[in-house]
């Protein structure tokens, strides 16, 4: 009985890493989860809440005051009747302009970009999680959080593994651990620490649901807030950089890719990728 109690205090001693598969426990209730499972995430139900709200009592009003111009109520009404209505009218304007303000000054917003002539490049970041193709998109995507912005501390590669080889290729894994080498030079010579983390079984190049896992693990167990990361999709296969796109849907994660131009043989970026949309966009 006492091997068994210590084994298990061993057990749940030893947090697991963000890659691996974490165990369940006791989590306080989370509307927006089941809000979501329903079809309608928060922000969704609020905006319908305030527009039922709006049109309901703006046709209440309407007709109140076609009863009282036509003399079908039994007394005629008088303004200080139409307070109240006219009170549950203004009250959500009032809430959704105070709302917006709140956004305007929080990082719920849309993210702090530097503007170019018409690309938006992010703000430097403290991780940075790559899909691995290409090593030299990768170095460009970490020099410029590390160098140009000095704000780097962690990076998280994701290659392909070798489930799909006939058709995709081998493992990427090799190209990570180049990755990883020269990354770690880069931040020696400038005096920085740069933790760097390979996925261990690497990421299937044809299932976008492996990689939109492996995303959305990193955002939602990493120690950092969500602002402070973003996720390239410059490298990996297509499948992957679905994968990727649909885990950073919701609107405070942020997405970027580094472009290359063949002809100058020269990287730009990277850029953020700057889209917005709705439930019903997605469903429609």
């Amino acid at each position: 009985m006492l091997i068994h109690i210590l084994k298990r205090f061993t057990k749940e001693k030893h947090k697991p890493t963000i890659f691996k598969q974490t165990q369940s426990k006791s989590r306080p209730l989370q509307l927006g989860r089941v809000f979501r499972k329903l079809g309608l995430p928060p922000w969704t139900l609020m905006g319908i809440g305030i527009s039922a709200i709006w049109f309901n009592y703006l046709g209440l009003l309407f007709e109140e005051l076609l009863r009282n111009l036509l003399h079908l109520n039994p007394q005629p009404k008088q303004w200080l009747d139409y307070l109240p209505q006219i009170i549950v009218l203004v009250v959500p304007f009032i809430f959704v302009i105070f709302l917006g303000l709140v956004l305007k000054h929080s990082h719920f917003s849309n993210p702090a970009v530097i503007w170019g002539n018409t690309l938006q490049k992010p703000k430097g970041k403290r991780g940075l999680i790559l899909l691995v193709s290409n090593v030299e998109s990768a170095l460009y995507a970490i020099q410029y959080h590390l160098i140009e912005n000095n704000t780097l501390e962690t990076v998280w590669l994701l290659p392909s593994n070798n489930i799909a080889t006939d058709t995709f290729g081998s493992s990427t894994e090799p190209k990570a651990q180049e990755i990883v080498t020269k990354a770690k030079e880069m931040a020696e010579n400038i005096s920085r620490e740069l933790n760097i983390e390979i996925h261990p079984h690497g990421v299937s190049p044809a299932d976008s649901q492996d990689t939109f896992d492996a995303v959305n693990r990193i955002f939602r167990f990493s120690n950092y807030d969500t602002q402070d990361l973003i996720a390239d999709f410059t490298g990996g296969t297509k499948p992957m950089s679905v994968g990727m796109i649909m885990a950073c849907l919701k609107s405070d994660r942020e997405l970027e890719y580094v472009s290359f131009n063949p002809i100058q043989k020269q990287s730009y970026g990277p850029y953020i990728v700057d889209y917005q949309y709705s439930a019903f966009d997605l469903i429609g």
